[in-house]
């Protein structure tokens, strides 16, 4: 045959998204999607893949709340979340699953319509089922009616095993984090072995260790699905504090993904990582002690946040700190009230500033201590400023003297003063003891140094003079060595992103 005369193979068709419409268009198209859904619960009119291809188009008008209205109707509701959780198609199903949490993260009336279908039972049994996906899309509709959905979170936990489901589903997380962490451990121990088979088996032996490396990781959606879990915890202890120790088993696998979860040094706090944080912050850790500080190791886990406050308060901008940090320095505390000796005396090893630190201009040295001090000190970031400054303070067992012998007059007066905590007559003359070497090499500063003792004179403590920190410390009046009131907090935060 000739060549002319050949005809081309033929090829399968391609598929052509639909065209996303806009403005009026949009608005019958979603209303007529959510007409053919709704008349195919009552008899089924559509085949399996229209049906998914009539919640995935819908799930892409419902991303974007203008001319999407049938969406959030009473109707539209009911009909997406019916193909939800009756659908017998997994696939179906979480393409509805899709849309609900698309509409409840973009219309709160959506929640409330959500919730007073009733579906509690469905929605919780579907936390159990062990799939990444399921717990997401679930975790993230029952994170969202949180707020302004009035749904009863006693009830979810009393009758429908709420807490157990989210327990389950973190030890699930541990147990894959586990897993990877011995992959990594067996494939360090590769090149010392392939080393005596000579440099042309080790290049090769690292290729393919470096490739399984990379692989060996968590799953993209294994970390998602975890961190929306998270969430929901968060907010349920936050919103529903007199369950809170139905989430104790729960605490020592957040220890371990705390412990195990990798830590990018200039992202520290990356999901999961906060959200790990911020778990325990609701939760009672005093049953847990033996997690907390096991006796293989007590310091493990102070010493770990520690690395964290380091590494954050180096890689984050200021204005970014009151945000990514002030969890970390709150559970710090929580983890030192229970602390036994030895484990105090390791923070305080690490945190107190030394006297060389306090001997520097403000944020004079690069080192922890010297950040602390700033950040102490610091308008830009008072959740911080006030954690670090309570820390602190109980690090010097909430002792006036203590404290000033521990940060240096300079830094603790203002402090103390802006407090109306009383400094005893021999608190700064201690501190003049102990720090003599740092006293004359401040001194030496002249009025150069806004952390003189005789710098400024600002008030009178106990017959001293003594001067304020900063301007903002003087206008802020919380509780140094108290807890910070959070009760009038809105939870986690909403959702920020489209599923």
């Amino acid at each position: 045959m000739p060549i002319a005369d050949m005809k081309p193979p033929k090829s399968a068709p391609v598929k052509v998204a639909p065209p996303v419409l806009t403005g009026p268009a949009k608005l019958a198209e979603v209303a007529r999607l959510i007409y053919e859904l709704n008349r195919d619960l009552g008899k089924i009119c559509m085949l399996p893949h229209q049906r998914d291809a009539a919640l995935e188009q819908l799930k892409v008008y419902g991303r974007d709340s203008k001319d999407a209205d049938p969406m959030f109707t009473n109707e539209g509701i009911e009909t997406i979340t019916r193909h939800a959780f009756n659908s017998p198609s997994f696939t179906t199903s979480r393409c509805a699953l899709r849309c609900l949490a698309n509409a409840m993260l973009l219309n709160p009336s959506a929640r409330a319509r959500f919730v007073e279908l009733h579906y509690e039972k469905k929605l919780c049994q579907r936390l159990n089922n062990g799939h990444q996906e399921d717990e997401l899309l679930v975790s993230r509709i029952i994170f969202l009616t949180t707020y302004g959905g009035n749904i009863d979170i006693e009830n979810l936990i009393d009758h429908h095993h709420l807490a157990d489901n989210i327990n389950h589903n973190i030890a699930r997380h541990a147990k894959q984090y586990d897993e990877v962490h011995k992959i990594e451990e067996i494939q360090s121990d590769r090149p010392s072995y392939s080393f005596m088979k000579g440099k042309k088996d080790k290049s090769k032996e690292n290729a393919k260790s470096n490739s399984n490396v990379d692989s060996s990781g968590p799953d993209p959606i294994e970390d998602m699905s975890l961190v929306e879990t998270l969430k929901l915890l968060f907010n349920i202890t936050h919103f529903c504090p007199q369950r809170n120790d139905a989430f104790s088993p729960a605490i020592p696998n957040i220890l371990r993904l705390i412990l195990k979860c990798h830590v990018l040094p200039d992202q520290p706090m990356e999901p999961p990582m906060t959200q790990l944080v911020n778990a325990l912050m609701n939760l009672e850790l005093e049953t847990n002690a033996s997690a907390l500080y096991p006796r293989s190791d007590p310091k493990e886990f102070a010493g770990r946040l520690i690395d964290l406050l380091d590494l954050a308060t180096t890689a984050y901008p200021e204005q970014d700190l009151d945000r990514q940090v002030s969890p970390i320095v709150s559970l710090m505390r929580k983890v030192y009230g229970l602390a036994p000796r030895q484990v105090k005396l390791h923070m305080r090893t690490l945190l107190i500033p030394p006297a060389d630190d306090r001997a520097q201009l403000l944020g004079g040295k690069n080192t922890l201590c010297s950040r602390i001090l700033r950040l102490s000190t610091s308008p830009s970031t008072p959740t911080v400023r006030e954690e670090l400054s309570s820390l602190l303070f109980e690090m010097s067992d909430k002792d006036a003297s203590n404290f000033v012998q521990n940060l240096g007059c300079s830094f603790s007066s203002g402090l103390l003063f802006q407090q109306n905590v009383q400094v005893p007559d021999n608190a700064l003359e201690a501190w003049s003891t102990s720090d003599t070497d740092s006293m004359t090499e401040r001194t030496s500063m002249g009025s150069r140094s806004s952390n003189s003792c005789s710098s400024i004179k600002f008030g009178i403590v106990a017959g001293k003079q003594i001067n304020d920190i900063t301007e903002a410390n003087t206008r802020d009046q919380g509780t140094i060595g108290g807890s910070k009131d959070d009760e009038k907090g809105e939870g986690e935060g909403e959702a920020d992103d489209y599923v």
